[in-house]
């Protein structure tokens, strides 16, 4: 499957420390990024603006039928600092002790939404850090911590978390995910057993080839990169290719990291070289230069 968008120049994307080549016939299908354990997304702004993206957004969450009486314990809003909305809420009524707080703000034509739980009573320990994360924003994504559309110029953390999906726009089976986490200690399990992966396969019914089983550089980090064909009965086959690097502890420079492509077997060739572009285009996002 060739498509025309092939010709165009790949555009770059980044999110959380990364950043790397995408070729135009992907989309971005799907995003997350947190640190310190916060979430943080961003959006393009609505026609009526950030106040019509903050009331929807209140609508959504509030639950129904709240009463007067009860909605100081279960529903808040408020204005974090000038510029940022929140809103405090309970998520889960099974848990009333945990709260979650979203907050908010506009820059450019984009919404900044960041979201933690917290314990009730401790409420503004939770509120303090989201007020430094949004005060940590820029709309610049060449230092720091990308969060979509910008970057947090916050201290590295040894929490944290991203993950990004590309898709194919002709087809839904042809991915690639970029994902990263700080960890405790190295990730030596994932991605790492091709003959467990056929074990459980031939135990269904299906197959495994084995392409691809080498050490690998990205971006400076040796990882395990494998290339597999796979066949099990109930769906169609397909080719699998995976890197991953272990980690370092508590590094946010180098978090675990799993990349993965996917694609069906008619599709093999582009996805092989599409791969290899893409990995050898990953490079680090320098830290903000304060930190």
């Amino acid at each position: 499957m060739q498509d025309s968008n092939d010709t165009k120049p790949p555009r770059l994307e980044c999110v959380g420390r990364f950043r790397f080549a995408v070729p135009d016939s992907f989309v971005v299908s799907g995003r997350s990024q947190s640190i310190y354990g916060v979430s943080i997304s961003t959006s393009p702004l609505p026609p009526g603006g950030f106040d019509a993206f903050w009331t929807s957004r209140l609508a959504r969450i509030r639950p129904p039928g709240l009463s007067k009486e009860s909605e100081a314990g279960a529903f808040r809003a408020f204005d974090l600092q000038p510029g940022s909305r929140a809103v405090w809420y309970l998520r889960d009524p099974a848990s009333p002790r945990i709260r979650n707080l979203e907050a908010g703000m506009a820059s450019g034509g984009f919404a900044i939404l960041m979201s933690r739980s917290g314990e009730a009573g401790k409420e503004s320990i939770v509120e303090d850090l989201v007020r430094l994360l949004l005060n940590d924003y820029v709309a610049s994504t060449s230092h720091g911590f990308c969060v979509g559309q910008g970057a947090l110029n916050s201290a590295p953390s040894s929490d944290e978390e991203s993950l990004i999906s590309l898709t194919h726009k002709k087809s839904q089976d042809f991915q690639i995910k970029f994902s990263t986490r700080v960890v405790f200690k190295p990730d030596t399990t994932t991605y790492s057993d091709v003959e467990e992966e056929k074990e459980v396969a031939e135990a269904g019914g299906g197959s495994i080839s084995v392409a691809r089983e080498l050490s690998r550089p990205v971006a400076g980090m040796e990882g395990k990169e494998i290339g597999i064909s796979v066949k099990v009965p109930s769906d169609p086959p397909f080719v699998r290719f995976t890197w991953h690097f272990v980690g370092v502890p508590q590094n946010s420079s180098k978090p675990m990291i799993n990349i993965v492509g996917t694609a069906p077997i008619p599709q093999q060739a582009e996805l092989q070289k599409i791969w290899d572009s893409f990995l050898q285009s990953v490079e680090m996002v320098p830290p903000s230069p304060q930190h």
